[in-house]
Formats: C-alpha cells, sequence, structure tokens
C-alpha cells in the first residue's frame, strides 16, 4: 500500500465532529509519519496539518509548518501549503494579521489554475478579508475566482460561489446587481444549482430598486434554473415572484392559476411552496374578483387546511382568513370555527395571530347575530391569546371589540369615571399622529397622562403610561432623541411610583430609553437601560415581558460587540442565546440564531478561535436545521460551508 493509500484509508475514518475521533486520527498519522522515510514524510505531514489546525495545537502545527517548507522532498505546491500552514499558526501565537502574507501566497500561486491551488488560494482568501470594504475585496477576487471556476472542484466552486453571495450583501443595489451580473455571464458557471442564489439575488435586488421588468425576468430565469437543477420548491417560489412582478393583474392571475393547476407537489417543501403560491392568488383575486377571492379561499381550505404539516395548514387558514370579510355573519362565523378547530393551541407565533384573527372575527360575526353573551367570551379569549408577537393591529382590534362589548354590557368593574374619557383622549392622540400633527398629538398625549396619573383606577393609570410610551415612539421616529430618552424617564418614573403597575410598561420604557440614548453616543447609559429591562424578565416572566427581555438582551450584546472586549460580546451574545427553547416564540429563536452566527464570528476575527467558531456555527445549523422560517433557514444556508463536514457543501474550515 502506498504512502497517499495509507494517508487516505487513516483520513476516511476519521469524524470531524467528533474530537476524540481527530485525535485518533492524529495520533495515527503521528505513528505513520514515524515510520515513514524521509522522502515520503512531506504528505503525512501536510495531512496532520489540518487535524492539528482543529485541535488547536497551534504551536506543534508551526513545527510541522516549517518541516514541510525545509524538506528539499516537498514540491513547489506543498511548499506553498507548507507556507500557509506557517502562517496560520504564526497569525494564532501572535495575534497578527495573516493577511500581507497571504496577498504575497497569492501572488505566488500567480497564473497556476490547477486544483490543488485553487483550494490553497480559496483558503488564502479566507474570512479576515471582511474587514476590506466589499467591492474592494470583489473586485479583486472576481477576477482570481472566474480564471479558476472552471478547473476547480465542486467544493471550491461552492466557496466562490457561497464568497460572491455573502460579500453582496453588504453592498448596494446597484453595485449588487452589477456584480450578480458579472458572475451569471461566466462561460463556466453551467451548473443551474451554482446560479439559483445568484439570481434570486438579482431578481431581489432589482425588486428593491423598483425595477420591476428586470426583477420579473430574473425571476423567471430562476425558475428555468431551478427546473433544471429538479428543485420545484425554489421553481414554485421563483414562478410567484415572476407572476407578482408582471404588473397586470389578470396576467398574475392567470400565472398563479396556471401555478395551480400544473403543479404536483410531493415533499413538504414543495407542498409549502404550493400552499403560499395559492395564497397569494387568493389575496389578489380578492383585490381585483372578491366573490372569486372568496371561493378560491375556500378552495385552499379544503385542499390544504388538514394537511398533517401545521405551517402548511396555518397557509390555508390564512387563505380562508383573507377571504371572509366578503361573506355574510353566520358564514364568517362557520369559517372562523374551521379554525379554531384545526388549530386546538397556539404551536407558534403565526398560528397564534391566526387564532386571535378567527376569534376576532367570530366575535364580530357573533355580535351582528345578536348573541353579545358568545361575542364577549370569544373577545376575552382573543385577548388572553394576545402577546407582543401579535401584531399591534390585530392586538388594537381584540383590545376594541372586548372593551366595547364590556361596555354594551353594562360592565363597567374594571374602569371608573374618567377612563373613557382618558382613552378618547389617547385616541385622538393616536390619530393626531397618524395625521402627522405631532404637536397636538404631544399635547393629548401629555394631557392624557397628568389626567390618568391621579386616578385609583389601575387601568386608568395603565392608559397614561401608553400614551407617554406612543408619544416616545413618535419621537424616536422623529429623531428627537433628547426629548424621547426624557418621556421614557418619565414613564420609568412614574411606573415604579405607580407601585409596579403594568409591569410589560416599565420594561418597555426602559427599552425606549436605552433606545433613545444609544442613539446620543451614552453607550453606558443604554446598557444600564437594557440589563433593567433583562432584569424585570427575569423577575416577572411573561410572554410579552420576556420578548422585551429578549429584545433588551440582543441590544446589549450588539453594543458590547464593538471590536475591543470580544469575551464581553460572547458574554452579551450567550445572554441572548441561553434563554431560547424550541418553545420560544420566532422572533426570539431569530436573535438566538444570529448571535450564534456573531459569537462565531467573534471566535474567527477577533478570537482567532476557529475551532469554537465552528461550533458556533455548528450549534447554529443544529438548533434549526429543517426549520420552516425564512429566515432562520437563511442563517442555517450561511452556516453550512463553516460546518467541519461541509466540504461537499463547499465549506473550506475542513481540509479537503
Amino acid at each position: 500500500m502506498t504512502i497517499h493509500e495509507q494517508i487516505s484509508l487513516i483520513e476516511s475514518e476519521i469524524d470531524h465532529d467528533d474530537v476524540s475521533s481527530l485525535v485518533h486520527g492524529t495520533d495515527r498519522l503521528r505513528e505513520l509519519l514515524a515510520s515513514t522515510p524521509a522522502e515520503d514524510a512531506v504528505p503525512v505531514v501536510l495531512s496532520l496539518c489540518p487535524l492539528i489546525h482543529d485541535l488547536e495545537l497551534h504551536a506543534e502545527l508551526a513545527t510541522s509548518a516549517a518541516q514541510v517548507t525545509a524538506s528539499p522532498h516537498a514540491g513547489t505546491r506543498e511548499r506553498l501549503f507548507g507556507q500557509y500552514w506557517a502562517e496560520h499558526a504564526r497569525a494564532h501565537l501572535t495575534g497578527d494579521s495573516p493577511i500581507p502574507i497571504y496577498l504575497q501566497l497569492l501572488e505566488t500561486i500567480g497564473e497556476d489554475l490547477s486544483p490543488e491551488l485553487t483550494h490553497l488560494g480559496n483558503r488564502l482568501w479566507n474570512p479576515q478579508f471582511r474587514r476590506w470594504h466589499p467591492r474592494a475585496f470583489l473586485d479583486v477576487y472576481l477576477p482570481w475566482a472566474e480564471s479558476r471556476f472552471p478547473t476547480a472542484s465542486d467544493e471550491d466552486r461552492g466557496v466562490i460561489v457561497y464568497r460572491v453571495l455573502d460579500r453582496t450583501d453588504d453592498l448596494d443595489d446597484d453595485d449588487r446587481i452589477a456584480v450578480v451580473t458579472a458572475v451569471l455571464a461566466w462561460p463556466s458557471l453551467d451548473d443551474p444549482h451554482w446560479r439559483l442564489g445568484l439570481r434570486h439575488r438579482l431578481a431581489a435586488a432589482a425588486a428593491a430598486r423598483g425595477d420591476f421588468g428586470s426583477a420579473r425576468t430574473a425571476s423567471l430565469q430562476l425558475a428555468d434554473d431551478a427546473t433544471a437543477a429538479d428543485e420545484l420548491a425554489a421553481e414554485i417560489s421563483a414562478r410567484v415572484h415572476a407572476a407578482r412582478f408582471a404588473g397586470q393583474p389578470d396576467v398574475t392571475i392567470r400565472e398563479l392559476e396556471r401555478l395551480r393547476d400544473t403543479t404536483v407537489p410531493h415533499t413538504r417543501d414543495e407542498r409549502l411552496a404550493w400552499a403560499n403560491a395559492r395564497l397569494v392568488l387568493v389575496d389578489t383575486l380578492i383585490q381585483h374578483a372578491p366573490d372569486h377571492g372568496a371561493r378560491e379561499g375556500e378552495a385552499v381550505w379544503r385542499d390544504l387546511g388538514d394537511a398533517p404539516h401545521d405551517e402548511i395548514a396555518h397557509l390555508a387558514g390564512l387563505a380562508l382568513a383573507r377571504s371572509w370579510n366578503e361573506l355574510d355573519p353566520e358564514s364568517r362565523r362557520e369559517r372562523a370555527t374551521r379554525i379554531l378547530t384545526r388549530f386546538p393551541s397556539p404551536a407558534t407565533d403565526e398560528i397564534r395571530t391566526l387564532l386571535v384573527m378567527a376569534l376576532n372575527s367570530r366575535t364580530r360575526a357573533l355580535s351582528e347575530l345578536g348573541n353579545d353573551t358568545a361575542a364577549l367570551d370569544d373577545a376575552e379569549a382573543a385577548f388572553a391569546l394576545c402577546t407582543l408577537t401579535v401584531p399591534d393591529f390585530v392586538r388594537e382590534t381584540t383590545e376594541r371589540n372586548r372593551l366595547a362589548l364590556q361596555l354594551r354590557a353594562g360592565d363597567y368593574s374594571e374602569r371608573d369615571e374618567i377612563f373613557g374619557v382618558v382613552r378618547a383622549l389617547l385616541e385622538d392622540a393616536d390619530a393626531a399622529s397618524a395625521r402627522g400633527d405631532a404637536v397636538e398629538s404631544a399635547r393629548m398625549y401629555r394631557r392624557a397622562f397628568d389626567m390618568a396619573q391621579p386616578s385609583a383606577d389601575a387601568a386608568t393609570r395603565l392608559v397614561g403610561l401608553t400614551a407617554l410610551q406612543n408619544w416616545t415612539v413618535d419621537l424616536l421616529a422623529a429623531r428627537d432623541y433628547a426629548r424621547a430618552a426624557e418621556i421614557a424617564r418619565l414613564s420609568i418614573e412614574s411606573a415604579i411610583v405607580d407601585g409596579g403597575v403594568g409591569t410589560e410598561l416599565l420594561a418597555q420604557a426602559w427599552l425606549q430609553f436605552g433606545n433613545a440614548v444609544n442613539r446620543l453616543a451614552d453607550r453606558a447609559m443604554a446598557r444600564h437601560a437594557f440589563r433593567q429591562v433583562m432584569a424585570i424578565a427575569a423577575d416577572a416572566p411573561s410572554a410579552a415581558v420576556e420578548e422585551l427581555g429578549s429584545q433588551a438582551a440582543w441590544n446589549d450584546a450588539i453594543l458590547a460587540d464593538n471590536g475591543s472586549q470580544p469575551q464581553e460580546a460572547l458574554a452579551a451574545y450567550a445572554r441572548v442565546i441561553t434563554p431560547v427553547t424550541a418553545a420560544s416564540p420566532l422572533t426570539q429563536q431569530r436573535r438566538a440564531a444570529k448571535a450564534l452566527k456573531n459569537s462565531a464570528v467573534v471566535f474567527s476575527h477577533e478570537l482567532n478561535r476557529p475551532h469554537d467558531a465552528a461550533a458556533a456555527w455548528a450549534q447554529l445549523a443544529e438548533r434549526y436545521a429543517n426549520h420552516p422560517d425564512p429566515e432562520l433557514a437563511r442563517l442555517v444556508a450561511e452556516a453550512q460551508p463553516h460546518l467541519p463536514k461541509s466540504a461537499a457543501r463547499g465549506g473550506f474550515w475542513r481540509r479537503r
């Protein structure tokens, strides 16, 4: 058995996700090296280098790399790999930037287009280059990558495409379009799988710029590539976007109906994409042919309402809900009841919102049918389901329904004599704010607060505090951060003096205060405010307050991650990640995923700890693999190239 065959056998038995397997494989290669003549030793040492790197044995890595570069039996390419590992070890041991040496090595590689040196080059264009402006990086990287793409391995082609996608995220729309268009023109970019992400970026950038004709063209090209790649879910999504960009309702409806009638989905992802396409069709029909839209909503529910996957049934429920405004009260009541029966509990934030919408609709229908008692029961049930994860307009509808039915039933037990006046002032102030009349809204917000504070009715005082918080929202939107901080501070002091009335409002006030003083560049005070929110969330847990605590923890982590205290940044990100479980709301799951990503970046870029960085990426991928949320799916896709066993997907953390 040749030395290369022995190396290959040992490498094939190493599990790079298992430290004990890494150690065992390293020991076997060391034993092989000890019994190998000097003239055959270089390949064994080069096989050892990535394993020693993964085990963070940087001093040994430096010694091994020096052994390669000094060996008279090493070829030119082997010496280049030795120089790379030597510089990599030096950067870890000293903390110095490896970029100057990496650039020299890239220049040394020159016009050699061999797959081996393309692989080395991809390692050299490493994450340290994120410190360059993205366009400056791409202007240098793209010519290098284009010349090597035809002869690169599939692994390195994946690295090139991923790196282009990663850096174009930081460009403006015009630059993104220019770069992606240039890459799509590469003659060697002949595999449709490589083109999918690029086409998607091109369509999104064109749409963001308002060029819907180009966005439609790119979406249709994406659909064709998805068809060629046998990716039906991606094809459906692309054709939905193309239809929406058509600019003519009859064309949009015709294309969506064709997609509905000709698509035969099989997998969960395909059925999810198809359900979304049908929901878009319902939305479009409701705007232009309401009766037809109501019938289509019923058809979607009939076809998909009993789907075993909740996320698919949720889309069917939305299709049913979007169309019920066109119906009579009894039909609305019946449709809402079907949704409430299908989802006995809110498994996700999206389903929670759907259930509140269904209860609100049935509340209104029952009231119109003369059954105010049952309507109030539904209004109370909807109110109990509402959390901060439910959109504001849905929560406000719930509160209005509940209040109106309570007052209609003569139930003033929760109110005092000035509640109605204060509530009316708040509503008038909100209306003035919506009109853009900042002076009048500020005057009424302050008057509502002043009138409410002496009240013995906790609910009335709560309305007064809400007025202050709505005022603060306006001030933050107007970028009057000094005044926003002042009013938020008044909210905090009033809530504390009030003996803890409105714990959620107190947490919200601290969050607003932190956001305001952060804009005033008082980072220390901002972090103090965010810590207050986190403490409130720990002491008085509820879904709404926990969400505020999660927001504050994220804000605090972003402030801590300023490049000067990486350990503090990691601790702050841990406070975002640790409380989140599989049952946590989607917003918190997203923050945890982003905190894991940012932790990986801190480990890699600031602490030179690639093993810990890889572990953070792996935790992100493990937590959220197969999650239906598009944002989490995007973050998982971003993690894939950094996983220890991601070579087939284009990673560059693991040796080839």
